[in-house]
């Protein structure tokens, strides 16, 4: 048995990443595909990070359907902070977080993406410490042939390897 936290970017950019909701489509996968004993939450990010499924066993929720909005900005910083808080006191089971984004910080406002950056590596810095794997997956950017938006200049402290889920354009 697992607990396993999806943080979804849902911000504006989102909408040139992930055309086909990809992102989705892999939370409801995961749900079919995972132990009824896993334990899943899941967190959709925009300005705000808010919990749209809490930390239960999947059980039979396996036909749970999510259906992300894509609009805003993202602030990352804040979302990947509550994934972490909410298995920071769970230690009788192995424990992930999967962000599934584009790897942008997008936020105009140069003091909010400062604080968001600063909580990223906040969130990356407990992650480690903690022993929580986090697994980046990221969508590319719109029509670029390389993903130049990583956050694995933020993050050079993930504990795990960084994977990168290229969607067909």
């Amino acid at each position: 048995c697992r607990e396993i936290i999806f943080v979804v970017n849902c911000g504006q950019s989102m909408n040139v990443s992930d055309p086909n909701h990809v992102a989705q489509e892999a939370v409801a996968w995961s749900l079919k595909n995972f132990s009824a004993e896993d334990e899943i939450a899941v967190i959709e990010y925009g300005e705000e990070a808010n919990i749209v499924y809490p930390l239960n066993k999947i059980g039979n929720a396996t036909n749970l359907k999510f259906n992300f909005k894509y609009s805003g900005e993202s602030d990352t910083g804040a979302a990947l902070l509550k994934a972490v808080d909410l298995l920071a006191d769970k230690f009788n089971m192995p424990r992930d977080i999967i962000l599934i984004t584009d790897a942008k910080f997008s936020i105009n406002d140069p003091v909010r993406y400062l604080k968001s950056v600063e909580n990223f590596q906040s969130a990356v810095r407990q992650a480690k410490w903690l022993g929580i794997p986090i697994y980046v997956l990221n969508l590319r950017y719109g029509g670029d042939q390389l993903n130049y938006y990583s956050y694995a200049g933020y993050a050079k402290e993930i504990p795990v390897p960084h994977f990168e889920l290229m969607t067909a354009v």
